[in-house]
């Protein structure tokens, strides 16, 4: 299991990081719509009342004001991935562990590879909820350098797994990651009802460290997760 698999999604979350609380919000919902898509904000949700509070005004080019835009929504967010005919364009791809020879929208790129730009705050994911058994993605551990990850060889580690953690306080969706008996971090928040949702199904959830990257003392960790029956 060193790639991806999935089918092409019809909607992507768009995922808003607080720079101050670096608090997830899922803020809106980008929809397939023929060759194009379009931008949903998620209008009157929670966590688009609560990111607004810390700041929030929109994406560039899509300002928060308006509930919908349908004009050109992923003629401007394709900049955010690199031109196909760019000679490192097949390390983009095996970076998100995506196949050099699949046949791969601009649409699902973006949920695939986050499409998130140095220095943003916003990133993209697929609505793994709507996918059909089995496939696979690259999801990064948050608070990595926060846990006991940090005193051990991470790509060593076996049985890696993931648990509710019923005990936190601060979010009681909150998903554990686990391995050889450690904790390693969590399941960013976008993707929590995603995991709750297979909890309750039963799947199988397996994964394995991908890439190890980052600095010594902001590692970064990506698995790559199998859901399966």
């Amino acid at each position: 299991m060193n790639k991806i698999s999935f089918e092409e999604p019809q909607r992507l979350k768009v995922v808003w990081q607080s720079p101050d609380s670096r608090r997830n919000y899922h803020v809106a919902d980008l929809v397939r719509s023929g060759s194009g898509a379009e931008l949903h904000y998620n209008t009157n949700s929670e966590d688009l009342k609560e990111a607004e509070n810390f700041g929030f005004s929109g994406l560039n080019a899509f300002p928060v004001d308006t509930d919908i835009y349908q004009n050109q929504v992923m003629e401007i967010l394709s900049r955010r991935l690199p031109p196909r005919g760019r000679d490192d364009y097949n390390e983009f791809l095996a970076n998100w562990a995506i196949p050099s020879d699949m046949d791969i929208s601009n649409f699902a790129l973006l949920g695939f590879s986050q499409g998130r730009l140095p220095g943003d705050s916003i990133s993209f994911y697929p609505c793994f909820e709507e996918f059909t058994l089995p496939f696979s993605f690259l999801v990064e551990i948050a608070g990595f350098r926060h846990h006991e990850g940090m005193g051990v060889d991470v790509r060593s580690l076996k049985n890696i797994y993931f648990v509710h953690d019923t005990e936190n306080s601060v979010d009681e969706n909150a998903v554990q990651i686990r391995a050889d008996g450690i904790c390693l971090g969590y399941v960013n928040r976008a993707l929590t009802d995603s995991f709750h949702t297979w909890f309750m199904k039963n799947y199988s959830i397996t994964a394995e460290v991908f890439r190890v990257n980052g600095t010594q003392e902001r590692p970064r960790v990506h698995l790559l997760v199998k859901i399966d029956i």
